[in-house]
């Protein structure tokens, strides 16, 4: 096994708002280096906030976090809400893996 062995797995909204504090790091560290759609200076409350828009459903985050499950090393989502005519379609979304070295 590398030295690098994550596992990718879907959250609840309860691992949501319980891991929201490691799952805003992620957000913050890449604000520089990535386009995440907010507006510069991104603090611990408003990305706080966008996981717990999160948690209500609005999409199924998926996390990828070291073997041990100790460490988020990156996010993604789907977002499932889609108009009325698309509802058999999902899209990837929010892919943030965390800054290179």
């Amino acid at each position: 096994m590398s030295k690098h062995s994550i596992s990718i797995r879907p959250l609840s909204a309860e691992e949501t708002d319980e891991r929201s504090a490691a799952l805003s790091e992620v957000l913050i560290d890449c604000e520089g280096s990535a386009p995440v759609s907010f507006m510069a200076s991104l603090d611990h409350g408003r990305a706080e906030a966008f996981w717990w828009g999160v948690a209500r459903g609005e999409r199924t985050l998926l996390i990828a976090e070291d073997r041990a499950g100790s460490a988020v090393v990156g996010t993604g989502a789907v977002v499932l809400g889609q108009s009325e005519n698309q509802l058999h379609r999902a899209d990837v979304s929010r892919c943030w893996p965390p800054p290179s070295p």
